[in-house]
């Protein structure tokens, strides 16, 4: 359905009053077939939400796994944030938060900075030690004390 309406002039990038876009709520969903036809259809893949949600955020949040693979093999940006006022929160943090430790190793592979503040100060373990996600926890200090090692 989603091909036939692109093949017919659908804007692919249209948005809803929240900014929103189909492959928004198609990565949100998991539905990895629409997500394909709407990226080949020149679906912008970082578009933000005005809250500064992205699809590979929401993907990430729902533990979408091979979305999240997907996206970013696509060319999706792996740290990006939303804005100041959701707390500056990237995919890699509300991975970890949510305890989706397949998603944290994705994103980890593909360079999300396990680093990176959010407005209050928290990393993405520091998030994941919050919510008792330690598996997340666990994963993330070891790449942290690889990337010690490594300078």
């Amino acid at each position: 359905m989603v091909a036939l309406l692109i093949k017919n002039g659908a804007d692919v990038n249209k948005t809803t009053c929240e900014g929103a876009t189909a492959l928004y709520y198609a990565a949100q969903l998991g539905n990895v077939g629409s997500i394909r036809v709407l990226l080949d259809g020149g679906a912008d893949i970082n578009h933000p939400m005005r809250d500064g949600s992205t699809p590979l955020l929401i993907a990430a949040q729902k533990g979408k796994k091979r979305v999240v693979q997907i996206l970013l093999e696509r060319g999706a940006d792996a740290n990006v944030a939303m804005d100041a006022e959701h707390d500056n929160t990237t995919s890699l943090y509300i991975s970890a938060q949510q305890g989706h430790y397949q998603c944290v190793q994705i994103l980890l592979d593909a360079g999300a900075d396990a680093t990176a503040l959010c407005w209050s100060g928290e990393t993405p373990r520091m998030a994941a030690r919050r919510r008792k996600q330690h598996h997340c926890e666990n994963l993330l200090a070891q790449h942290e004390s690889k990337l010690t090692q490594q300078h």
